[in-house]
């Protein structure tokens, strides 16, 4: 069982880690060039980061992956590092 396991990976070429968490509750990306298209969030909205600090969303929109993987629903958060998306999420659609 995966339940609430985390797995860090790291891209070399663009300096970025990967976080999976199969306790997430949401997927969190930090640069907007990543997303193929996205939305402001007009009305400050926070989520909870890992390590339990409140950030803002700036952001949503999707993320597409490779041509058959898109991550949907992804919030842009600032000052965050990394990739950060939900496992349980990707096992599901």
């Amino acid at each position: 069982m995966l339940a609430g396991k985390v797995f860090c990976f790291s891209d070399s070429q663009h300096s970025l880690k990967w976080i999976i968490d199969s306790g997430a509750t949401d997927h969190i990306a930090p640069h907007l060039n990543f997303f193929s298209s996205y939305v402001p969030i007009t009305q400050t909205s926070f989520t909870i980061m890992p390590i339990g600090k409140h950030a803002r969303i700036s952001h949503i929109g999707p993320i597409k992956l490779s041509p058959s993987l898109t991550l949907y629903n992804v919030l842009h958060v600032l000052k965050f590092n990394a990739i950060y998306f939900l496992l349980t999420n990707m096992l599901s659609s």
